[in-house]
């Protein structure tokens, strides 16, 4: 039977062969930070903690006064937002076991991101995941294209260690880039996810500057190069920048030596004496002790070449280099028994007032980091 064409079915095939196609869907981006009161940030009232970019989101878009959670912990309330469901119901209502293999997530379940994807979406995840470390469990299992990050409830933020499994449990290694381990062992943990997401970046920006170009054609191209030039000159002038080699002279005084076994006092005070013209660093320790004061010196080059030193019985051969501005030592400790190796790496921070050692030490259960802080004098 031939199906009759009436004049309203017939304006509604017009109007809709006429309706522009709908415009480009928005990014979805969304901050999930656990432990954050509504005092913590800039725009709700906060003086002592500074979120100036957080403010210009609310400056700029909307900024909510009432927020319910389905939960008041992190995995259940993190397993709700992702599949807009109750904890109970999703299978996460308690905090998931921070172990390796711990199913949280069921396989089964639909995601916020697997329901994105069908309308064009590309999804990622960076930072903590909490919500499952079992294969069905992991976010490339739900829906998620790309992740880098940690799957237990928190880690070390420079061994990337995990110290909360549970009494009787050892610490475990939590770095992961999709389903692959990754090892950065001294790295600060913000600084990695701010490097793998501006290299995600690059792929897209270089698709916008094509555009651009197309865009261009045949009027400004002569501007455009220009600009182009001098983004490359600059580009040029900060990577020589980074490469290049900071002054470590002045004193210096510990104000912070912790380890992943917690925070160690420092001695009633540590004070360092640095002396450094390049490639020659001069470096006098003193030391308040209980016991009294104790005072050490140790001459380093920066240029490779094999440096000796002798404390306290022990002799400490080692080797310097420079690596975009952070001066990387490798130390031998030669008293009884086999050598002990541990590197060090020293950078400033805060213009030039922070200077800051990251120190990995290779023992027998595994890499140990060191983080020692001094503040100019």
């Amino acid at each position: 039977m031939t199906e009759s064409w009436s004049r309203r079915r017939f304006l509604a095939s017009t109007a809709a062969l006429l309706t522009p196609p709908p415009a480009r869907p928005p990014n979805v981006i969304v901050l999930y930070t656990d432990d954050q009161g509504i005092g913590d940030v800039g725009c709700y009232g906060s003086t002592d903690i500074k979120t100036p970019n957080i403010d210009s989101l609310a400056a700029a878009g909307a900024r909510f006064t009432d927020f319910y959670s389905a939960a008041p912990v992190c995995s259940p309330s993190r397993a709700a937002l992702l599949t807009g469901r109750y904890p109970l119901r999703c299978g996460v209502p308690n905090i998931v076991e921070s172990a390796p293999g711990v199913v949280g997530l069921r396989g089964s379940e639909i995601t916020l991101a697997e329901a994105l994807k069908p309308r064009g979406y590309r999804t990622g995840l960076v930072g903590k995941w909490h919500v499952g470390s079992a294969p069905e469990s992991l976010p490339n299992a739900q829906a998620f294209d790309g992740s880098f990050g940690f799957l237990s409830g928190c880690i070390d933020c420079y061994s990337h260690l995990c110290y909360s499994g549970g009494r009787g449990r050892d610490p475990f290694h939590d770095l992961w880039r999709n389903r692959t381990e990754v090892w950065e062992n001294g790295r600060y943990m913000t600084e990695l996810i701010t490097e793998d997401q501006s290299a995600k970046a690059e792929p897209e920006a270089g698709r916008r500057a094509e555009r651009r170009d197309s865009e261009m054609a045949g009027r400004g191209k002569d501007e455009l190069r220009m600009k182009r030039w001098c983004v490359l000159f600059l580009a040029l002038a900060w990577a020589l920048f980074a490469q290049g080699k900071p002054n470590f002279s002045g004193t210096w005084e510990l104000v912070l030596d912790r380890s992943d076994f917690g925070r160690i006092p420092p001695p009633k005070k540590s004070t360092d004496v640095i002396t450094h013209r390049e490639p020659k660093i001069k470096w006098k320790t003193t030391l308040l002790l209980p016991q009294g004061q104790f005072s050490e010196e140790f001459n380093y080059t920066t240029d490779g070449a094999e440096n000796t030193n002798v404390s306290q019985g022990t002799t400490m051969r080692s080797h310097s280099r420079w690596d975009q501005g952070m001066l990387i030592t490798e130390f031998d400790l030669y008293a009884k028994g086999p050598p002990t190796h541990f590197t060090e790496r020293w950078r400033l921070a805060d213009g030039g007032k922070t200077l800051i050692n990251e120190r990995v030490l290779v023992t027998k259960r595994g890499d140990v980091i060191q983080r020692l802080v001094y503040a100019k004098k």
